[in-house]
């Protein structure tokens, strides 16, 4: 509410500008014509002294006659209204500015791109995409259309025409879509492997890692579908090649990587792969593992080293409470009754903590989202 008053304070002193035009304009307006118009002022700011915002917008806007001295502000209140998700107000006041035979041209675009986007937040997407294509070959707006064009095939999920119109965009705005581009193909790729269209994964893949080469998803999709195949060697290398690219994504890889080795009869051999692959980059997960792995081995002091080097380099909650879980594993205190009840607690602390979060918004999940549920943006959700 308070932006929309903050707002209404410049609409209240142009309506007052406005009135005070008129009336000081002679006899050329009837009397009664002034007398509306102060009434309708003077209403308009009682309603923002009360705090009744939503009544004072809809007197200034009837005040406010569509001419080129008031266009800007009828645009800025339609976008206002939008923001507020008032989509049918902002229709009506944007197409009212169209009809309108005195708006300039360049008004006009902008009055069109305006009721384009009105359009798209309405999910009206044959109409905004009409609109958009109209507004492609303009010279003040051609950036923004086809920003609205590649929202609205994305919208539709027309993996095709999104990329094609990310491209043109990529080249008038000279902004880089790459990553945007390789989570299209991504979804292409998604689509086809479901669909079990087995031939078409791979070259997509392909134009995906070419888009961004370090878009960890397409190697992900690779191994899912290099495992489709039963082709587990190049699955396994798939999935090194994921850890490889952002040990963050270990947890998505590792029990699928353990699953081929087993098919390859290499079981044995994955620490030895693991190693070769983060170098000294050892995660949780990654600790978690060896945790697992020699946690009631005799060489179980190895995981402990390795997870006290972590805590000394970059202590966090969970390292520690892999660290809690070793010592449990390792040693006789695991029948110590305080060891217990801190590795319970650190346990349910790390288990009510969110795995993911987009670094755009701060959205935070349990689940993996390639496209961000809340600010809808690609490829912006990390594991923390």
């Amino acid at each position: 509410m308070y932006e929309l008053l903050w707002f209404l304070l410049p609409v209240a002193a142009v309506s007052g500008w406005y009135v005070s035009q008129k009336s000081g304009q002679g006899m050329r307006f009837a009397p009664e014509k002034q007398i509306d118009l102060n009434t309708g002022y003077y209403q308009g700011i009682n309603y923002l002294l009360n705090e009744q915002p939503d009544k004072a917008l809809d007197v200034f806007v009837k005040m406010l006659e569509v001419n080129s001295e008031t266009v800007e502000l009828h645009l800025a209140l339609g976008s206002l209204f939008r923001r507020r998700g008032e989509v049918d107000r902002a229709i009506l006041l944007h197409q009212n500015l169209i009809a309108r035979p005195t708006l300039a041209p360049k008004q006009r675009e902008y009055a069109l791109l305006e009721l384009a986007n009105d359009y798209l937040k309405a999910g009206l997407l044959d109409r905004a995409e009409r609109l958009f294509l109209d507004l492609k070959g303009s010279k003040d707006y051609s950036q923004s259309a086809l920003a609205g064009l590649v929202e609205v095939y994305q919208q539709e999920r027309d993996w095709d025409q999104a990329i094609s119109t990310a491209k043109s965009y990529q080249k008038v705005s000279g902004k880089s879509q790459s990553e945007i581009i390789a989570q299209y193909y991504c979804e292409m790729a998604d689509k086809m492997r479901i669909a079990r269209k087995n031939d078409k994964v791979p070259g997509i893949l392909k134009k995906a890692l070419q888009a961004n080469s370090n878009c960890v998803r397409a190697n992900l999709i690779l191994a899912q579908h290099e495992m489709d195949m039963f082709n587990f060697k190049a699955a396994s290398k798939a999935y090194l090649r994921v850890i490889d690219q952002d040990a963050r994504f270990f947890s998505l890889a590792i029990n699928p990587l353990k699953e081929c080795l087993a098919k390859l009869g290499e079981s044995n051999q994955l620490v030895r792969h693991l190693q070769s692959v983060l170098g000294s980059r050892w995660n949780r997960d990654a600790l978690a593992f060896v945790n697992e792995k020699f946690g009631m081995e005799p060489n179980g002091q190895e995981a402990l080293s390795l997870i006290e080097k972590q805590l000394n380099e970059k202590p966090n909650l969970r390292t520690l409470s892999r660290y809690v879980e070793t010592v449990q594993a390792s040693t006789q205190d695991a029948k110590n009754e305080i060891v217990n009840k801190i590795a319970r607690t650190l346990k349910e602390i790390e288990n009510s903590t969110a795995d993911y979060r987009c670094e755009h918004c701060g959205y935070a999940s349990h689940a993996l989202f390639w496209q961000c549920p809340s600010c809808k943006t690609w490829d912006s959700v990390d594991p923390l």
